[in-house]
């Protein structure tokens, strides 16, 4: 073999990788691929001299030393305006449609992903850097971390621009967040409390070859600079990514209308726990970039963008046991021990029941079946008790009469819903 085939085999297995991560059709099995990756192994090993940095083995580098540098971003990435209903949505709409003059307004509403947003910047085709959004100025140089995201490109393809900057979210797949928390927990390590956090905490490892044993993914949204000029709206902006081989977020929308958008949230809501990636409610822009460059921004958001969060997900379980939890001051909450359930990106078995009334207001007993929620999607609360599926053997609960921690009796003080227990043995304030 000689260097021109060896370059050869390197593109034969990037148009796979593109196949699979891109198109999400591969033409050959992981087994085939595995064997040419293997082959390229092998010849890098007995010609080191024709390594060169786009080649599918280049993906991991060497540890980063002394912390990431800091980078300045060109264009600021800047955070969306949430919007919570329909009524709220509407006035966005509105809004626009006034700024600009204009009866109808063409949007693209796509999902809104629940990840660590990012920028990569290539250069005549080459993956040149990666930087986390940071404070939305600057942000952490994670080069060597994000070369080791299999769906990314290391050079681009097609008919690109000499510049070209994408921005999108780095994500952990729910399947490889699971499996990652097992082998947590099964080392006696705390698990990670949601996919995001697990993805975030992955891009700040200062080993390559442990990020890329993380497995993480990447879709992008939309571009920040190329030097062509020739990409007028939002949505070719996309589909020109995914031509230069860059993985988007597939689904969206083009739409003029408020009932057109609400039907993408529905459809999109309804998909949600179907996805592989976690996502907390869909992005409405206006489509035309010229438009967006009009608008501008307000304070720290785009004033032509808003997300529209989705209500928290909700889950059904069983109450296994009622325990009481010590805070650092003596204060004594009921804890609901669940049957493990899955929800918003973690498994729950654990909810907080908040104080003695707050159980005795929603009736909730052991071995009630009941509905749970993230708080704002990270807490974890009991919503309400599903009564038709109440064992006639139930009993209401009650507080325990002495501290599970010192053994002293509690009380509640006059206008205070907290329990305390009475003796100072119990409060968990620091020495002096």
């Amino acid at each position: 073999m000689n260097q021109k085939d060896y370059r050869q085999l390197c593109a034969e297995i990037w148009e796979h990788n593109w196949h699979y991560y891109v198109e999400n059709a591969p033409i050959i099995s992981d087994r085939e691929f595995d064997r040419l990756l293997a082959i390229l192994v092998a010849i890098e090993n007995d010609h080191p001299e024709w390594v060169f940095p786009g080649s599918p083995t280049q993906r991991v580098g060497e540890m980063v030393t002394g912390g990431f540098p800091v980078v300045r971003h060109k264009i600021p990435m800047l955070s969306l305006a949430n919007t919570y209903s329909p009524d709220e949505v509407e006035e966005f709409l509105a809004r626009m449609q006034k700024l600009l003059h204009k009866k109808e307004v063409l949007f693209e509403t796509e999902l809104k992903m629940d990840g660590i947003a990012v920028t990569v910047r290539y250069e005549d085709g080459i993956l040149v850097r990666g930087v986390t959004r940071g404070n939305g100025r600057e942000g952490d140089n994670i080069t060597s971390n994000i070369r080791t995201i299999a769906s990314l490109p290391l050079e681009l393809r097609g008919n690109y621009p000499k510049v070209l900057e994408a921005r999108g979210e780095v994500f952990m797949p729910k399947k490889v967040f699971e499996e990652l928390n097992r082998q947590k927990q099964k080392a006696g390590d705390a698990p990670f409390a949601n996919p995001r956090n697990a993805a975030g905490g992955s891009l700040k490892l200062l080993d390559p070859r442990q990020v890329a044993k993380r497995k993480l993914a990447v879709l992008f949204y939309g571009i920040a600079e190329e030097s062509s000029g020739k990409i007028k709206s939002h949505y070719d902006a996309v589909q020109s990514l995914k031509k230069f081989g860059l993985p988007i977020v597939e689904e969206q929308a083009r739409c003029r209308s408020m009932a057109e958008i609400w039907k993408f949230a529905q459809k999109m809501e309804k998909k949600r726990k179907s996805l592989p990636y976690e996502i907390d409610g869909i992005v409405i822009k206006v489509d035309d970039l010229a438009s967006q460059k009009k608008l501008g921004i307000t304070g720290k958001n785009y004033r032509w963008a808003v997300a529209y969060k989705f209500s928290a997900e909700q889950a059904e379980t069983k109450i296994k046991a009622i325990t009481v939890q010590v805070g650092r001051t003596g204060v004594l909450t009921p804890v609901a021990e669940l049957e493990p359930v899955y929800l918003a990106g973690s498994t729950i078995s654990r909810a907080t029941l908040h104080n003695e009334d707050e159980v005795k207001r929603k009736d909730i007993r052991v071995h009630d079946v009941v509905v749970i929620e993230k708080g704002g999607d990270v807490i974890p609360k009991v919503v309400e008790v599903n009564k038709a599926k109440r064992s006639s053997k139930s009993a209401p609960w009650k507080m325990v009469d002495h501290c599970p921690d010192c053994g002293h009796r509690v009380a509640r003080t006059a206008g205070e819903v907290a329990v305390r227990a009475l003796a100072a043995a119990a409060l968990r304030l620091p020495a002096g």
